[in-house]
């Protein structure tokens, strides 16, 4: 831990890891990097251990994240008894709703501009009105329902 911003390194360092992981079985996830049949303790065979422990990664993660939650929350606060719900979730709320925003925007854009791989089936669509049973809340809004 450092002394001047108390933060805790090996924390950093290993949600980073984490972070790695869960990037590189997304991207197999997409891409179909690694072909799981070829040399069974080869190189590829590693590469295939690599890109599927994403899995593990996000139980890392969200265990480190549980502890840093807890502990900035009870430095704040000194104890369980005295921590303002409200504000809690006010100041969880400032710290996932950009990243998320982010995310929506560009998930939005790409679903809008028909990239490959990235267009959602019609089923899941949130610009599909009809698969989402808000066909009547749209027509009423446009007020062509009546």
């Amino acid at each position: 831990m450092l002394a001047n911003n108390k933060r805790f390194e090996i924390l950093d360092f290993l949600k980073g890891i984490s972070i790695i992981l869960i990037v590189l079985t997304h991207i197999d996830v997409t891409m179909q990097l690694v072909d799981l049949y070829r040399e069974p303790l080869g190189f590829n065979y590693w590469l295939k251990v690599l890109y599927r422990s994403g899995y593990k990664g996000l139980r890392v993660f969200f265990v480190i994240s549980g502890f840093i939650i807890t502990y900035t929350t009870l430095k704040r606060w000194k104890s369980l008894d005295k921590i303002n719900v409200r504000k809690f979730f006010r100041y969880r709320f400032a710290r996932v709703a950009p990243a998320l925003l982010f995310i929506v925007i560009v998930l939005s854009l790409l679903h809008s501009f028909k990239i490959q791989g990235h267009v959602l089936p019609d089923e899941l669509s949130f610009f599909n009105f009809d698969k989402c049973y808000s066909n009547n809340k749209r027509l009423t809004l446009r007020r062509r329902y009546f």
